[in-house]
C-alpha cells in the first residue's frame, strides 16, 4: 500500500506544482492585459491627475470589463464627478460605488444632473476633458472603444454620458469674450492699453477725427467683460444659444440643432425658438431644463458650418476656436414653472454702439467707436424696459451735450448696432423723433447702420490683438535675406519714423556700421545690433538699432520704430523687452553681469514734429528719465548738421528711483556712444562732446527729471 501511496503523492504534486504555474502564469497575463489595455492606459491619462489610486483602477477595469461605452461611461462619469481636481482615495471609493448605481447597460446615453451651467465652467473639469479627447484622438483607439473614424462626413465624438442643467436661463445670444479673459484677468496690461489707445484719440490737430478720451473708456468698459450679442434666430439659424446662470459672465454656448428631432416631430432649433416666444411681455429668455449632449469642440462646429449663415458664421468660430474642449448641444429643453421661473434671473448688457464719422470714412475704427451700456435683469421686463430707456437716454444727452459745444461742430456720429433687434428698434423711433424736431441733431446723427455685427466685433479682434507674438530676427551681412528685409524696413518704417535728414541715417551707413561691427567682433569694448520684428505672416513690423558698451556696462537704443498702424498696441514693448534680453547677454559675455544702465535719444517735446506725444508715454513706462543737461548730437556725416533738438534719457536698470546719475557715466557712454555708433574717430576732438564735457564735469552727479506726458 505504501509502495502505491509514494507515487500517487509524487503525482498529485507534481500536477499541483502545475495548476500554481499556469494560475501564476493566468494571474500575471490578466495583470498584464488589464495594466497595458488601452482602458487602463485611458484611467492613467485622463484620472490620474485626478488621484486615481491604483489599486481603485484595478477594480474599475474589472467592473467596466464587458462594454466599450461602459468603460467610457466611467471616464466620463469621473470627469464630472470630481470637477478634474485631485480627490482623496475615499472619496474615488463613493465614485466608484455611485456608478454601479449611475450606469444602466439598457440606456444607451447616462444622464448626469448638474444644478446649473457654472460646474462646467470649471477649468480642471475642461483640463480633464481636454486630456479625454486628446486620448481618443489615436484611430486604433478609437477602434478599439467602438468609435467610429472621424471622417470629413462622419458626427463628430460624442460623448455616452449626457449633462442635464437643472436650472439654465436660455437667450439666443453669443458671448464676446471680454478684454480681460483674453489678457488673463492682467489688469496692468489692460490699464496700459487703454492708456495707450487713448494717446490715439488726443490728438490737437482735428476734433472731428478723434473720439473722446472719455468716450473710448465707454467702449474699453463695455469690452473689459465681454458683451453679447443676439443672432438673429426668428429666420435662418443654425441654433447657437447662450445657456447661463445669474450672469452672461457664467455662461456657455449650445447649440439648439435642427438636426435633433423632439417631441411631436419638431427639430430643437424651433422648439427653442418656440420657447423664446412664449410670454414676450414678461422676459427676455427663458428658464429651462436642458438636456445635453457634449461633443469634441473643433469637429462639432466644423460640421456645422454649412448651416450657418454667413453673416454670422464669425459667432461659430470664435467658440470653435475658443478654449473649452466641449461643444454642447440641446437634447431636449422644459420651460420651468412656479416662483423658480418667476424670481430667478439673468443678467446682462444691455448696449447700443455709435461710431465717430470722419472723411475717410471706409473702414472700420475700434477707436473711433462709443459703447453705451446698463448692466440689466433680463428675466423680468420691467428692470429690462427701465434699463433701455435709461440706456436710451444716456446716450441722447451724450450727443446733444456734443453737439451743444462750439469745439465740437463738425464732429458726427453713426448708428452701428445693438445688443438684440427690440433695442435696435426703439433706437431708432427715439432717435428718429429728435431728428424730425431737431436740424443739427438730424444733420450730425446717421441712424442707418453701415456694419454687420460680425465685421464690427471681428475688426475689435484684430484691434486687441495686434500685440500678438513675434519673430525677431538679427540682420547680418552673411544672410543676405536679413539684408533684404532690412531694406524693407528702411524704405516702409524707418524714414517714415525719421523724417529730419540730420537725424536720419543712409541706409549704405548701416551697412557700413554693420560690416565694421562685424570685422572688430574681437573687440571687447562694444556689441552693435539690427533686429527686425516680424508677425505670424512674416511681415516686417518693427525694428531697432541698438549698441552695448562695456566700459560703462551700458546699453544704447539707437531707435525703436513700428509700423505707423501698429503703434500702441504693444510691439514696441515686446522688441523693448527682447533689445533689453539681448544686452543682458551682452553683459554676462563682456563683464559677468547684467546690464547697468540704457540710454535713447528722445526728441525734446517742445520742438517734436509729431502732433500728439505717444512716445513720451512709451519712454516713461518702461522706467526712461531725462538726463538735465544739454546734450547735442554731433552731424553724422558732411552733408548734415549737429541735432539739438534730443533729449538723452536713460533707464537706470538695477535703481528705477534713482535721482541722480555719476556725470563720468555719462561722459564715458557719450564718447563711446559717438565712436562705435556714430563712428567718430577722436570723439574728444568733436566741440559738441567739449562742451558736454565741460557742462557734467561741473555738475558732479547729474539729475534726472521724470519725462512728463503732454
Amino acid at each position: 500500500m505504501a509502495g502505491f501511496l509514494q507515487p500517487f503523492a509524487e503525482g498529485l504534486s507534481f500536477v499541483l506544482n502545475i495548476l500554481q504555474a499556469i494560475t501564476i502564469l493566468i494571474t500575471v497575463t490578466t495583470f498584464l492585459v488589464m495594466m497595458f489595455n488601452r482602458f487602463a492606459k485611458a484611467l492613467r491619462t485622463i484620472l490620474k491627475p485626478c488621484g486615481l489610486p491604483f489599486l481603485r483602477s484595478i477594480h474599475i477595469m474589472f467592473l467596466c470589463r464587458k462594454t466599450p461605452d461602459k468603460k467610457r461611461a466611467f471616464l466620463e462619469f469621473a470627469i464630472l464627478k470630481t470637477k478634474g481636481r485631485p480627490t482623496d482615495a475615499e472619496e474615488w471609493k463613493h465614485i466608484v460605488n455611485e456608478f454601479k448605481n449611475f450606469y444602466s447597460e439598457a440606456e444607451q446615453h447616462p444622464v448626469y444632473e448638474v444644478p446649473n451651467c457654472t460646474v462646467l465652467l470649471n477649468e480642471d473639469l475642461q483640463d480633464a476633458a481636454t486630456r479625454y479627447f486628446a486620448y481618443f484622438e489615436d484611430e486604433a483607439v478609437r477602434k478599439t472603444f467602438g468609435i467610429k473614424a472621424n471622417a470629413e462626413n462622419e458626427e463628430p465624438m460624442e460623448w455616452v454620458v449626457r449633462i442635464c442643467v437643472n436650472e439654465s436661463y436660455l437667450t439666443p445670444t453669443c458671448l464676446l469674450t471680454g478684454l480681460l479673459s483674453d489678457k488673463e484677468d492682467n489688469w496692468t496690461e489692460f490699464v496700459k492699453r487703454y492708456v495707450s489707445t487713448g494717446y490715439i484719440s488726443d490728438s490737437t490737430e482735428s476734433d472731428k477725427d478723434d473720439i473722446l478720451t472719455e468716450e473710448l473708456y465707454l467702449t474699453f468698459a463695455w469690452l473689459l467683460w465681454g458683451p453679447s450679442l443676439e443672432l438673429r434666430y426668428k429666420d435662418y439659424w443654425a441654433g447657437l444659444c447662450q445657456i447661463s446662470f445669474g450672469d452672461e459672465s457664467n455662461s456657455i454656448p449650445a447649440v439648439a440643432s435642427s438636426d435633433v428631432v423632439g417631441q411631436f416631430g419638431i427639430p430643437m432649433s424651433q422648439k427653442v425658438m418656440n420657447l423664446l416666444s412664449v410670454d414676450e411681455n414678461r422676459s427676455y429668455g427663458v428658464l429651462l431644463n436642458t438636456t445635453l449632449s457634449v461633443h469634441e469642440n473643433k469637429p462639432f462646429y466644423k460640421k456645422l458650418r454649412d448651416k450657418v449663415k454667413p453673416e454670422e458664421s464669425y459667432f461659430y468660430e470664435k467658440i470653435e476656436d475658443g478654449d473649452c474642449p466641449m461643444a454642447f448641444r440641446i437634447e431636449d429643453a422644459r420651460r420651468h414653472t412656479g416662483y423658480r421661473s418667476e424670481k430667478y434671473y439673468c443678467t446682462a448688457y444691455v448696449w447700443l454702439l455709435f461710431e465717430l464719422v470722419t472723411e475717410e470714412d471706409d473702414a472700420f475704427r475700434p477707436e473711433r467707436t462709443l459703447a453705451f451700456f446698463e448692466h440689466a435683469n433680463l428675466a423680468d421686463m420691467g428692470t429690462y424696459d427701465f434699463l433701455v430707456g435709461t440706456l436710451l437716454d444716456k446716450s441722447v444727452k451724450h450727443f446733444k451735450d456734443i453737439f451743444a459745444d462750439e469745439q465740437y461742430r463738425d464732429r458726427k456720429y453713426r448708428f452701428v448696432c445693438a445688443l438684440n433687434e427690440d433695442i435696435t428698434i426703439k433706437c431708432m423711433e427715439m432717435y428718429g423723433k429728435l431728428m424730425e424736431t431737431d436740424k443739427d441733431f438730424a444733420e450730425r446723427m446717421i441712424m442707418t447702420p453701415k456694419r454687420l455685427p460680425a465685421e464690427v466685433f471681428a475688426d475689435y479682434d484684430a484691434f486687441f490683438s495686434k500685440d500678438t507674438t513675434l519673430t525677431f530676427e538679427e540682420v547680418t551681412l552673411k544672410d543676405k535675406s536679413t539684408i533684404r528685409d532690412l531694406g524693407n524696413f528702411y524704405t516702409e518704417i524707418y524714414m517714415e519714423a525719421f523724417p529730419d535728414e540730420n537725424e536720419r541715417e543712409t541706409f549704405d551707413n548701416l551697412l557700413y556700421y554693420l560690416k565694421s561691427a562685424e570685422e572688430s567682433r574681437d573687440d571687447k569694448a562694444y556689441r552693435y545690433h539690427i533686429v527686425l520684428a516680424k508677425d505670424e505672416n512674416d511681415n516686417i513690423i518693427a525694428g531697432s538699432i541698438f549698441d552695448y558698451f562695456a566700459k560703462t556696462n551700458a546699453g544704447v537704443v539707437e531707435f525703436i520704430a513700428v509700423n505707423e498702424s501698429l503703434q500702441s498696441s504693444g510691439v514696441g514693448t515686446k522688441m523693448f523687452k527682447h533689445v533689453k534680453k539681448m544686452m543682458n547677454l551682452d553683459a554676462d559675455k563682456l563683464r559677468k553681469r547684467t546690464v547697468d544702465y540704457i540710454f535713447c535719444e528722445v526728441d525734446q517735446p517742445a520742438k517734436s514734429r509729431a502732433a500728439v506725444k505717444k512716445y513720451l508715454y512709451f519712454w516713461r513706462k518702461n522706467q526712461y528719465k531725462h538726463i538735465d543737461f544739454t546734450y547735442v548730437q554731433p552731424a553724422l556725416n558732411k552733408e548734415k548738421d549737429a541735432v539739438d533738438a534730443l533729449w538723452l534719457t536713460v533707464a537706470c536698470v538695477n535703481d528705477f528711483l534713482a535721482e541722480t546719475i555719476p556725470a563720468k557715466v555719462v561722459i564715458d557712454f557719450v564718447a563711446d556712444y559717438m565712436k562705435y555708433a556714430m563712428q567718430i574717430d577722436d570723439p574728444e576732438a568733436m566741440p559738441e562732446f567739449k562742451a558736454m564735457q565741460e557742462e557734467l564735469l561741473q555738475k558732479g552727479n547729474v539729475a534726472l527729471k521724470e519725462i512728463e506726458v503732454q
